[in-house]
């Protein structure tokens, strides 16, 4: 069986709040190991997330984002310096991300549904 990529991708159209039904457009992933790490156990690994992909402001929820080359999950408080990448687990240090690398720093949607199949 093959293993599927980093973020698989599904689009599917659902219903919002507070948004238009056309303006809203839905992406799934099925989580791996390495991108879900730093969230774990509140994401795990199999886990399939609904990703808003036009909700990039970054207020309070968790994100999918693009940072140094790495995609993962996180979430994230805005100062006036910069950004702070917050994590769930433990092992994983908040990083910084100062205004001068904010353009490094890709949202790509907020997770706005956790599906676990036990």
């Amino acid at each position: 069986m093959m293993k599927p990529p980093l973020f698989y991708f599904i689009v599917r159209v659902l219903p919002c709040q507070g948004k238009e039904k056309e303006a809203c457009k839905m992406v799934t992933i099925a989580t791996d190991p390495e991108s879900c790490a730093g969230m774990q156990p509140e994401i795990m690994p199999g886990d399939t997330l609904y990703i808003d992909p036009e909700e990039k402001t970054g207020e309070s929820g968790i994100y999918v984002i693009e940072y140094k080359g790495n995609q993962k999950f996180c979430r994230l408080t805005t100062t006036a310096c910069g950004k702070w990448l917050i994590f769930s687990n433990p092992v994983h240090r908040a990083e910084f991300v100062p205004v001068e690398e904010l353009e490094t720093l890709k949202i790509c949607g907020k997770v706005i549904k956790q599906v676990r199949e036990y």
